[in-house]
């Protein structure tokens, strides 16, 4: 016999509310009156290439909290409801909103609770899967190359989480459950799905793979995948570890994966004890996406790293590192997905680190600063990694939360130093694991582990958009030696766009080369319009570079780089006394500056004034429009730094 009951069908009501209930949305967390304990799934594929399924679940809640207007919410997309019941009764569910609303879902008035109580919501259902309907068709259900399998989240859809293409559930973030279902499929196909199976051959052709997972997991973290996979145990690991794959992928994929198990011990030490009780790689068409212990790789990527000979394999590393964050600590909504796909990123290099030497992590982090700066910046604009905003040519997944993400996050590794860092990382997972956390509350647990302040570095850098356009400029003397410079002074100049940050404190490393080789890496740090920086001593070099991989990689993008002779920058004693302001009227003898521009910058960066360039002659400027303050004024010459001053309008 199967374990599915007999599917029974009723009447079921729907209706079109003329407003949206208080349910949670994918970029808004809101309180529920109930908790989601389980779900207890069968789903029967009847029809694989045609994706048909007939399935019911039963979800256990608790109610925190009954009134009046309390209701039990669920998501369904694209199927049937045959029949809804509450603690065994037929009951009632109706339909808010469309299809194309964000917060599409049906909603069951409770029977007979009260607060503290438990009930069992049985919802039966059948139809053929779909996946998010637009031109970037990733999240939900697919069947390409005989494998049918679900992905957890959209790209471009806006209700982001698309296991409701194939599971009636509770389908957010927030409320994290424990999962057990039972597949029926054909014989001679396999299941690979979240958590510990077993496999019950039955007498009508059919088998049932019921997998249990008792970890909380997120209903996005949900995948089933049928295929004519073979199952592959990798190595030795402290958590069993497997691949699953067609027969024409296996090597490759025994290939692709063999440094797995080392991954799991490495990221186990770095972080915290593996999650879950086991992990789990299955090759699928569309992508590669974190489904919590049974991991969707992508087939291209697969191959790719055959052919590349990578046994390195970073999105596997990424995909495993999601285990800890993303899957084990889950943010509350998808406003803080960065807290995910930046964490991930950056420890593809930890990863590079563990296994090669620090020389690789450096250049990892400067090949994702580069293609974030070269790629990413001009594609998706420049947007924060926080509640990003979505549609056209952002996602719900953007490469900025990657690629910026990671450079950030070295960023602040290197505000706290490496084993701080790491200590902390251990310390965030240990206290968040099986839960939810919100930016927000991830800054404050860094900060109250740091016992310090870094607000200032989060607004700056998740809050905040943009990368520092800076120009710098060397003065160098004559050398001493055989070589070509001698350094003996830095100007850092931002030239940012007005609706971006000014930024302040970015540290920033610039290796000094002789004879090609390094002599000296200096890390400094900028802020605001313009930063002057002497040397003391000063360092004989031939040339200097941005990108030799030691100390930091930070988030700037370098416009121009110029040496000029000391003799070319005239000390600004010698200069004052053809600079002058009185009762807020600028006078400036540009005779002393040929072609000469300036700007005047207030105390955060902000250019409040300007002039264009050709300037001849005493020339004045009435500056009593600005407000009372303090000011810089800075005088270039092709972006090279001629003169600075200190100006006070009153």
């Amino acid at each position: 016999m199967t374990n599915f009951r007999t599917i029974f069908v009723s009447i079921v009501l729907f209706a079109t509310a003329n407003c949206f209930a208080e349910i949670s949305g994918p970029l808004q967390y809101r309180e529920q009156d109930f908790d989601v304990i389980s779900y207890d799934a069968n789903i029967y594929f009847n029809d694989i290439p045609k994706k048909g399924i007939i399935a019911n679940n039963t979800i256990k809640i608790y109610w925190r909290n009954i009134t009046d207007s309390s209701k039990f919410y669920f998501h369904l997309r694209d199927l049937i409801i045959d029949s809804v019941s509450y603690n065994n009764k037929l009951t009632t569910a109706i339909a808010i909103g469309t299809p194309s609303d964000s917060l599409y879902h049906f909603e069951i008035t409770p029977i007979g609770n009260n607060s503290g109580d438990t009930a069992l919501v049985s919802i039966y259902y059948h139809g053929n899967m779909t996946f998010e309907n637009n031109s970037f068709q990733w999240g939900g259900v697919h069947y390409d190359d005989n494998v049918l399998y679900s992905l957890g989240v959209g790209f471009m859809n806006n209700y982001v989480s698309t296991t409701q293409h194939w599971l009636a559930c509770y389908d957010h973030p927030s409320d994290k459950a424990i999962f057990h279902c039972r597949y029926k499929v054909p014989t001679g196909y396999f299941v690979a799905s979240n958590g510990e199976y077993v496999i019950h051959n039955l007498d009508d052709g059919t088998d049932i793979f019921e997998y249990t997972h008792n970890y909380p997991i997120a209903t996005s973290l949900l995948t089933f995948n049928v295929g004519k996979f073979i199952e592959h145990k990798l190595g030795d690991s402290i958590v069993p570890a497997y691949v699953y794959a067609q027969a024409k992928d296996t090597s490759i994929a025994w290939f692709a994966f063999q440094l797995v198990p080392e991954m799991v011990s490495y990221f186990s030490e770095a972080f915290g004890p593996y999650p879950f009780s086991r992990v789990g790689y299955v090759i699928t068409d569309c992508g590669s996406m974190e489904s919590q212990t049974m991991i969707n790789y992508s087939r291209t990527e697969l191959y790719n790293v055959f052919n590349n000979k990578d046994t390195a394999n970073l999105t596997a590393a990424h995909e495993l590192s999601h285990q800890w964050f993303g899957d084990a600590v889950t943010p509350w909504d998808f406003r803080d997905v960065w807290l995910n796909e930046s964490f991930a990123t950056y420890c593809e290099s930890l990863w590079l680190r563990h296994r090669y030497s620090d020389v690789e992590y450096f250049l990892d982090l400067m090949r994702k600063r580069d293609y974030y700066n070269k790629i990413s910046l001009k594609s998706e604009g420049a947007i924060p990694l926080y509640n990003f905003p979505r549609g056209g040519k952002v996602s719900n997944y953007p490469q900025t939360i990657y690629f910026k993400g990671a450079i950030i996050l070295e960023m602040l590794r290197y505000e706290v130093g490496m084993d701080k860092f790491l200590n902390f990382l251990k310390n965030y997972y240990e206290s968040y694991k099986y839960k939810n956390i919100s930016t927000e509350g991830f800054i404050e647990f860094f900060n109250k582990q740091m016992g310090k302040d870094y607000w200032w570095f989060f607004n700056q850098w998740v809050y905040g958009i943009g990368v520092p356009q800076i120009t710098i400029n060397f003065t160098y003397r004559p050398p001493s030696g055989d070589a070509k410079y001698n350094i003996s002074h830095i100007s850092i100049a931002q030239n940012n766009f007005l609706t971006w940050n000014v930024f302040e404190n970015v540290p920033f490393a610039i290796t000094f080369i002789k004879k090609g080789s390094p002599v000296n890496t200096k890390i400094v740090r900028f802020s605001g319009a313009i930063t002057e920086i002497s040397l003391y001593p000063t360092i004989e070099c031939d040339s200097v570079r941005f990108d030799y991989p030691d100390g930091v990689v930070s988030l700037v993008n370098i416009i121009d780089v110029k040496l000029s002779p000391e003799s070319d920058v005239q000390e600004n004693g010698n200069l004052s006394k053809f600079i002058s302001i009185k009762n807020n009227i600028l006078n400036i003898d540009f005779d002393q500056f040929p072609k000469a521009n300036f700007k005047i910058y207030d105390l955060l960066g902000k250019i409040v004034f300007e002039n264009d360039k050709n300037n001849f002659g005493m020339q004045t400027y009435d500056l009593s429009n600005l407000s009372r303050g303090f000011y810089n004024l800075v005088i270039f010459n092709d972006n090279r730094l001629l003169y600075t001053k200190k100006i006070i309008i009153e």
